[in-house]
């Protein structure tokens, strides 16, 4: 726990540890002398309309690389409507943009490697978000209550998706979780009414609590996962069990079947991976991939390759079911 609080505080810091205040083309800095670096702050309803953010600032002819978003920089920024992050920046901060209602769309540059607790909570205008592959760390209920957020990509680098990270994203239709990711935080998608279809890789072993809770349209999840991931309680709660189908590894049907939470979906059947016309049966441990039948099966000329790649994993093609 010690160790934990540490890791926390020091991320606070990297984002917030600041001395001089001071205000350039409208936009708010606090400057660190000693490392020539300047962060974004502002806080409650201080910015609206299009802001710019430049990569560096000059003041008393010492010129500061602007590194970071400050915790709460637009914190309830209800007016503002764009912002431009520049390459420099590596840290938005915890609320950074929380409740900026107005703000539909942000670029996230490939130099921002951590995102911040609540830091785009309320932004109900965000339609869709690219976060690059330099970003490890999502924060807890990075994008809560994103309403109309309908489409996000999660870069390859996190391995953790937090707690309520998408808690209330009632729009968004479809998530592929990118292999790499191990565990899945207590209510991540909770209350994420539009979603119908979730896949998740064979990296993940756990699911908090709630996860999918309120998911009432979910028609399809898939589980890469050859050992059922371990669930909390009423992870699926409110999914129709009956209706959902659960697609797995074809070896592991039975596992599923028997395993807490997963054991109440009615059906299950095997995964279905189709590349260029052709359905596989994959098995990620030993990375082999079998051909099977299709929805519709084949005609023609078909045209079986020795490889395929599936979710970043290269699997060789070893057998026709």
């Amino acid at each position: 726990m010690r160790k934990l609080l540490l890791s926390v505080f020091a991320v606070l810091l990297s984002c917030s540890a600041w001395a001089e205040d001071v205000e350039i083309d409208g936009v708010k800095f606090s400057l660190n002398e000693e490392t020539k670096e300047a962060s974004v702050i502002g806080g409650y309803a201080y910015y609206s309309g299009d802001v710019i953010i430049p990569s560096f600032i000059t003041y008393s002819d010492i010129t500061y690389s602007v590194t970071s978003v400050g915790n709460d920089a637009f914190f309830k920024c209800t007016g503002l409507t764009s912002v431009m992050i520049p390459n420099s920046v590596t840290c938005i901060g915890s609320g950074a943009f929380n409740g900026c209602i107005c703000l539909t769309s942000i670029e996230i540059p490939n130099s921002v490697t951590s995102i911040g607790e609540s830091a785009f909570e309320g932004c109900v205008g965000l339609i869709s978000v690219e976060i690059p592959n330099s970003v490890t760390s999502i924060g807890v209920r990075a994008f809560e209550s994103c309403s109309n957020l309908t489409s996000i990509e999660i870069p390859n680098g996190v391995t953790n998706i937090d707690t309520r990270t998408f808690l209330g994203c009632s729009n968004l239709t479809s998530v592929e979780i990118p292999n790499g990711v191990t565990s899945i935080g207590s209510s991540a998608f909770c209350g994420c009414t539009g979603l119908t279809s979730i896949k998740i890789p064979s990296s993940v072993t756990s699911i908090g609590n709630s996860a999918l809770y309120f998911c009432t349209n979910l028609a399809s999840i898939t589980c890469e996962a050859i050992t059922p991931p371990t669930c909390g309680s009423i992870c699926f709660y409110e999914v129709d069990k009956s209706v959902c189908i659960l697609y797995v590894p074809a070896e592991s049907i039975e596992l599923y079947k028997r395993a807490n939470q997963w054991i109440d979906f009615l059906t299950i059947e095997s995964i279905k991976n189709s590349i260029d016309g052709i359905y596989y049966n994959l098995n990620p441990e030993k990375q082999e991939a079998e051909v099977t039948f299709g929805e519709i099966g084949y005609s023609g000329s078909v045209s079986i390759p020795s490889y395929i790649t599936v979710s970043s994993i290269t699997y060789s093609v070893t057998s026709i079911g």
